[in-house]
């Protein structure tokens, strides 16, 4: 869980970054960005999902570390948490979240935005993120 959720993306940023830094530096490439997906989970307990929370919220720490050291060479970096997203992990809590989504209870600790979904469902929340580049 901690090599995929949070080495992977750890060192993969950091060979990115270095990249970046020269292409900034060789005028190649001005005001690039680097953009992490994390989780809901990065903040929000789990009691079955440790490994999983501590994983997103060490992702969360690397893009605020990041954002720091990287702001020099004008690179932003950014990071996305989306919130429950219908997967094997989180079918098990399904039902739990169907109900919350039916009743329209609190959209923003079911899916991580003010306002929420439609309340169409996981179908409605779960949908992919595009980042595009301006």
């Amino acid at each position: 869980m901690i090599k995929v959720n949070l080495k992977g993306p750890y060192f993969l940023s950091q060979l990115v970054a270095g990249r970046m830094i020269e292409q900034v530096q060789n005028g190649k490439a001005s005001n690039p960005k680097l953009v992490t997906i994390s989780s809901v989970s990065a903040y929000a307990a789990s009691m079955n999902r440790g490994e999983y929370c501590i994983a997103k919220a060490g992702l969360s720490m690397m893009t605020k570390l990041y954002a720091t050291r990287l702001a020099e060479f004008g690179i932003n970096v950014y990071e996305i948490r989306p919130g429950i997203i219908e997967t094997d992990m989180t079918g098990p809590v399904k039902a739990k979240y169907d109900k919350l989504i039916s009743r329209r209870t609190s959209r923003r600790c079911i899916d991580g935005k003010a306002g929420g979904c439609s309340g169409r469902g996981w179908g409605d929340c779960d949908r992919s993120i595009a980042v595009q580049h301006r």
